[in-house]
């Protein structure tokens, strides 16, 4: 018999189940609310922050792996500074939202270049698009509080 895989202790710890999270965590069905999944976000960095703290306590590092998705890897990846990796997981995400759910994922997408564009100081960018999002109808009023924050940023 030939043995196939990986033959060392590795601790992983999954929290990559957006749908059953969101549903029987937080009781939320179909698509998110930016507010929503700021919140799921909050939730798992708390996860993320545990995780850490195990290695730190001596979990071996080479021993231990964290799974998530990347709607929800982006924020972690850009809380811990790792602006690339937040960039690429944001448009993975929005790529696959799209695909998936077949409706419009860039509210999210937004919310997650908005804190990695403030990371890098490069909010100025955002700001001509987050003029045109918010001058539009009711249905973009949720933006009106991103560009306040925006425009104050840039002040």
């Amino acid at each position: 018999m030939t043995t196939l895989g990986f033959d060392k202790p590795l601790y992983i710890l999954p929290f990559d189940h957006r749908g059953s999270f969101q549903t029987k965590m937080f009781g939320w069905k179909g698509v998110l609310t930016p507010a929503q999944t700021a919140e799921i976000a909050a939730a798992k960095q708390v996860i993320y922050d545990g995780f850490k703290a195990a290695v730190q306590d001596g979990v071996p590092e080479q021993k231990a792996g964290i799974l998530t998705d990347e709607q929800f890897g982006s924020a972690i990846a850009l809380a811990d500074g790792r602006l690339e990796d937040a960039a690429a997981m944001a448009w993975r995400s929005y790529e696959a939202g799209q695909l998936l759910t077949g409706q419009d994922a860039s509210g999210t997408y937004g919310i997650q270049m908005f804190g990695l564009r403030r990371e890098q100081a490069r909010l100025a960018e955002l700001a001509p698009v987050m003029r045109i999002i918010t001058a539009g109808d009711r249905a973009h009023g949720p933006w009106r509080p991103g560009l306040v924050s925006l425009l104050v940023e840039l002040a």
